[in-house]
């Protein structure tokens, strides 16, 4: 008889004689499953499972999305180190195997990595390779996930103008398409420039029109960055007693979906917050629970270079923490973290 496998299955592709377990099709959909819940823990111990077996069975397909997904785990976890290892694994055996679709979906789970850390100039590049390959497969989710990553850079090195065209790019090809998990995404970006143009108002209007969508779809991932931005907002709106809610719903949902990313954004406003308040114990309490979980990625990178590019867009709760505690006294506190601070030459704040 004839068995497919995890990866035919997923591709629709009928015409191969290829044999394999029916364990592997299980495994497949399990990644899926966890995979759209957020569930990233999950994601890692199914696909480190799967990965066994398709080495086993010898079905390079299988592991070369074995491997990607296991990157992507680690990525979402902070672990940035190993995602570019794994990661690394999948573009190469996806390339061996002439697998296109694969191969871009690799290109910007990498690219997204090095976003992470700060590394745009080699971020860029691998975006660029995945536009091309989204384009020429016509593959146009992909194509939509890309343009936005683009808009994301541009943004980062303060492009604005060209961030917002890619957005709205995004924006129109999403409602074409009827894609409204990409639309939630959209939405968030093009709330994110005008927020930083100053137009609070208005990116209220496009984050809470993200929210929905978010929740209606089920991304808890999206639902639980937007959440997070829209705390941070009410500071622009003056409205200190909304911030809590929102953001308190964020780490909730950071915590549940192991979204090491979400979790230390989160710390870090509820810091600041708590601290613009005049509420010193529990801006520190967060601040540190920020700092302590920098501390857990940057020590997993091991790689000095990405490490400052890392902590540049992140230090922000070191000098705050330092200022609280010194204003309690606490100065022995105080110069513990002015001294982590200082050893990673991002700013000499004594």
């Amino acid at each position: 008889f004839k068995q497919k496998t995890a990866y035919e299955i997923y591709q629709c592709d009928w015409s191969s004689d290829v044999c394999s377990s029916d364990l592997m099709l299980a495994y497949h959909a399990k990644i899926q499953a966890n995979s759209r819940l957020s569930q990233y823990q999950n994601v890692l111990q199914v696909s480190q499972t799967s990965l066994e077996i398709a080495r086993a069975v010898g079905d390079p397909e299988m592991s070369a999305y074995a491997n990607m997904m296991i990157g992507t785990s680690y990525r979402q976890r902070g672990n940035y180190l190993k995602a570019l290892q794994y990661l690394s694994v999948a573009l190469k055996t996806a390339k061996t195997i002439g697998d296109k679709t694969r191969e871009a979906v690799t290109l910007n789970n990498l690219a997204n990595v090095y976003y992470s850390l700060g590394d745009f100039g080699k971020a860029l590049p691998y975006f660029h390779e995945d536009l091309f390959l989204a384009r020429k497969t016509r593959k146009t989710l992909m194509e939509l996930r890309t343009l936005a990553n683009i808009g994301n850079v541009h943004m980062a090195e303060g492009r604005h103008e060209k961030a917002n065209q890619s957005y709205n790019e995004v924006l129109g090809l999403s409602r074409l398409h009827g894609y409204r998990g990409r639309e939630s995404r959209a939405l968030s970006n093009i709330a994110s420039v005008l927020q930083k143009g100053g137009n609070s108002e208005r990116a209220l209007e496009y984050w809470m029109k993200a929210l929905r969508i978010a929740q209606e779809t089920k991304d808890r991932a999206r639902e639980g960055f937007v959440l997070m931005r829209l705390g941070l907002l009410q500071r622009d709106l003056e409205k200190d007693l909304d911030f809590y809610d929102y953001l308190s719903r964020a780490l909730k949902i950071g915590k549940e979906t192991d979204n090491a990313q979400l979790i230390w954004q989160t710390e870090a406003g509820l810091g600041e917050m708590f601290a613009l308040q005049g509420n010193r114990k529990r801006a520190i309490q967060h601040y540190a629970n920020a700092i302590s979980l920098y501390d857990s990625v940057r020590t997993s990178l091991d790689i000095e270079s990405l490490t400052v590019s890392f902590l540049e867009e992140r230090h922000e709760p070191y000098p705050a923490i330092v200022q609280l505690l010194a204003e309690q006294d606490e100065y022995e506190a105080a110069f513990v973290y002015g001294e982590k601070y200082k050893a990673k030459n991002l700013l000499d704040i004594l």
